[in-house]
């Protein structure tokens, strides 16, 4: 059976690896892990594993051939500790064996291998967690209250208490005027920062901190080095900002916090950086001044020349293992040649905790970190984690890289755990989009911007549309990013913005049908589509790639614009659901390319109608909404004939023989079996099956894969309609 796995292992050599690595994993943490799954069974006498296997070894080759070889793995290996540990310790491996075997396979579902794969990925986080709790912070003892800080503004300097501290950074405690023009705070915020103390003080406290306040001009002006902190409130915080009192909680999160930024910043950044912190640098407590502090938000993150992101949930552990699967860091796709079983399995578990991290599913972080130029990371352990070009001149955007290298690593996962992948690849799909070059987001369309922070979670849903407007206009002056109360107005005011400003992208925006008020009700503009929720409108065109120069004009609800001539709408087919991407469909393209060829006077090559079957099925376009492409994969005419050089001769002998057949009920059989060998040389068959698969776990929308291939239909009618005469719409897809 050992040779099931090894047969497809880009790496043969790892493979006695993973199973070792497997093996441990199932000896050291199954027992605990599913105890209350497995409690209630009985427990198989020996004599019957023989029969489990049996079951069992018979869909291992099927897991294999479908991309699914961690699960083969994972059975191949509970089978043999089954057989080979003594009775007492293999008992909790016959209980996971007996409970995969009640499982029973369903059309677009198996349940044999989601139980392996959920049991899997609960060894491997419990793996993770003994690894990571080598590395973690020590928290402070809730016993006794740690000491107050030192603060230090102009020339005073004062000991504040440690239940005085939410006090001091929440009310009014630490205005004073501003540290540049010594001009009062009139209608504009104080811009707070601030910085280990440098000067000598009799307090006994162990931390001492000087605070500047600056107008937002001044700080500009000023030129000095501040570092704003990107990361998610704390449960405390959070009651403490609702409640508007301090509770010991909040005060502790107050204190640890500045005490480990202060302590892991040092011999870092430069011994003048300046902290931005909202727990410091807002007065939460002073509601006009806070929202006056959101509207200049932006402008902070955007202006500082790089930005510090918390990841708290993260340790050390998942960042450097990310970061050795890439270690080129300027050629990241270069590794994922030797990706072997081995390495597919210690990255699991890293790429699932990143993707499911606090910040990284929160959307006022997503924002901060679009608007910015590069992000260090500090992770659960306080460590901060900066990289540089060159010789220690400049940093480099380390969190970018961090996410290219999980978006990366999770391409190279899905050539072992491809069931496993689609689930998480919606998370990773946005990631790979926030890995900005430095003001990469000032050509985003409002569409790719919509869809970044659409499942994100906030509080408010009117504060999406002030983060979308935010993060498209990231250059905008302070005070220009009000937003309508009303969400409907809201909505207008972003989408009629955005196209005021050439973008079109809110007029191609799909509503979902199956979620309510996914459509704008009577009275509301038609293109208005997610005024109710962001859940329920698609944006499935990628990114913007280039500017399409439209000028509209919105009037009372109304858009005027000059529309550009793309083509001709040679013919539109709807076909059954259980019809698209099959033969039907194939075979009909093949049949509307031939009347167009011969309505031009020109001669179907083998070219074209590659080209045209992959303009109707656009498949590229939705392994990229819907999972990682594989590597053994092409999507184009040029990639087929690189790779077989008689490619094009097998393409035209076909074609003759579709052309060639007889009319009636034989040559329509021909034309089938035609359709079916083309479909086999471009892997049509193969490609929707995992895309509908893909869909099924996005989307919910069935339980099969004919149900799920239902989005086919819309590629279908796009494809047609730019079968012609293609033009570029400027989006990529």
């Amino acid at each position: 059976m050992s040779d099931v796995v090894r047969e497809l292992n880009n790496n043969e050599a790892g493979e006695p690896q993973a199973t070792d690595f497997m093996k441990d994993l199932i000896r050291k943490h199954l027992a605990a892990a599913i105890e209350p799954v497995i409690a209630e069974l009985p427990t198989p006498d020996p004599l019957h594993t023989p029969v489990i296997r049996s079951i069992l070894s018979d869909v291992l080759p099927l897991f294999v051939e479908q991309r699914d070889q961690v699960v083969a793995l994972f059975l191949q290996s509970a089978i043999e500790l089954a057989e080979s540990l003594p009775e007492e310790e293999s008992e909790p491996v016959r209980k996971l064996l007996l409970k995969c075997v009640q499982y029973s396979p369903s059309p677009g579902r198996d349940g044999r291998l989601w139980f392996s794969y959920l049991t899997l990925l609960t060894l491997l986080k419990r793996d993770l967690d003994c690894r990571e709790a080598e590395h973690a912070a020590t928290p402070l003892p809730h016993s006794t209250p740690p000491p107050g800080i030192s603060i230090s503004i102009g020339p005073v300097t004062v000991d504040v208490a440690f239940a005085d501290l939410l006090k001091c950074f929440w009310t009014d405690w630490l205005d004073s005027p501003c540290h540049c023009c010594q001009e009062p705070f009139s209608d504009k915020p104080p811009i707070r920062t601030f910085a280990a103390a440098k000067e000598e003080t009799h307090s006994t406290h162990d931390i001492h901190i000087r605070i500047f306040n600056r107008h937002l001009s001044c700080l500009k002006q000023s030129q000095a080095f501040y570092i704003p902190v990107s990361h998610v409130w704390e449960p405390a915080i959070r009651d403490a900002h609702a409640s508007r009192l301090p509770t010991f909680d909040a005060n502790l999160a107050i204190f640890s916090a500045i005490k480990a930024l202060l302590s892991s910043s040092s011999g870092v950044f430069s011994p003048n950086v300046e902290l931005w912190h909202d727990y410091y640098s807002v007065p939460q407590w002073n509601e006009t001044i806070q929202k006056s502090l959101l509207l200049n938000l932006p402008m902070i993150y955007h202006d500082a020349d790089e930005i510090l992101v918390q990841l708290s949930d993260i340790g050390p552990y998942v960042i450097q293992t990310l970061f050795n699967a890439a270690p080129n860091q300027h050629d990241l796709s270069s590794y994922m040649k030797d990706m072997s079983l081995y390495l597919c399995l210690q990255l699991i578990a890293p790429v699932r905790s990143l993707c499911a991290s606090q910040w990284t599913t929160r959307m006022w972080t997503t924002m901060e970190y679009s608007v910015s130029g590069r992000a260090s990371i500090m992770d659960q352990s306080n460590r901060i984690w900066r990289t540089y070009e060159g010789k220690h001149e400049t940093s480099r955007n380390t969190l970018g890289h961090l996410l290219s290298c999980c978006s990366t690593a999770l391409v190279g996962i899905s050539d072992f755990a491809l069931n496993l992948t689609v689930k998480i690849f919606t998370v990773v799909n946005t990631l790979s989009d926030l890995v900005p070059e430095q003001g990469s987001m000032e050509n985003t369309c409002l569409g790719e911007a919509l869809e970044l922070i659409a499942h994100k979670q906030c509080q408010y849903f009117r504060d999406r549309f002030i983060a979308l407007n935010i993060m498209l206009n990231c250059n905008a002056l302070p005070g220009s990013t009000g937003i309508p109360t009303n969400n409907i107005d809201a909505c207008m005011s972003v989408f009629g913005g955005a196209m005021e400003r050439g973008d079109p992208s809110p007029l191609l925006l799909q509503p979902r049908e199956s979620i309510l008020d996914s459509n704008p009700g009577p009275g509301t503009p038609s293109w208005l589509v997610g005024c109710h929720s962001f859940d329920a409108v698609a944006w499935d065109l990628g990114r913007q790639e280039k500017l399409p120069g439209l000028r509209i004009t919105v009037n009372g609800g109304l858009v005027e614009t000059e529309l550009i001539f793309a083509g001709v709408i040679e013919e539109i087919q709807q076909f059954d659901v259980e019809k698209c991407g099959n033969l039907a469909g194939i075979d009909w393209t093949i049949e509307l390319l031939l009347r167009m060829a011969r309505g031009d006077g020109t001669v179907l090559s083998a070219k074209k109608l590659v080209d045209g079957l992959y303009r109707v099925f656009p498949l590229e376009h939705f392994y990229s909404m819907t999972m990682p492409k594989p590597h053994d994969v092409a999507f184009s005419y040029e990639d087929l004939q690189n790779r077989d050089m008689r490619f094009a001769q097998r393409i035209e002998k076909q074609l003759a023989r579709y052309v060639n057949a007889p009319e009636g009920g034989p040559g329509a059989s021909l034309r089938e079996a035609v359709a079916l060998e083309i479909s086999r040389m471009l892997m049509l068959k193969q490609q929707t099956t995992e895309i509908g698969a893909s869909y099924e776990v996005n989307l919910s929308v069935g339980s099969g894969v004919p149900t799920a291939l239902c989005g086919l239909c819309y590629a279908l009618i796009l494809g047609i309609t730019l079968l012609l005469e293609p033009k570029s719409f400027g989006f990529r897809g």
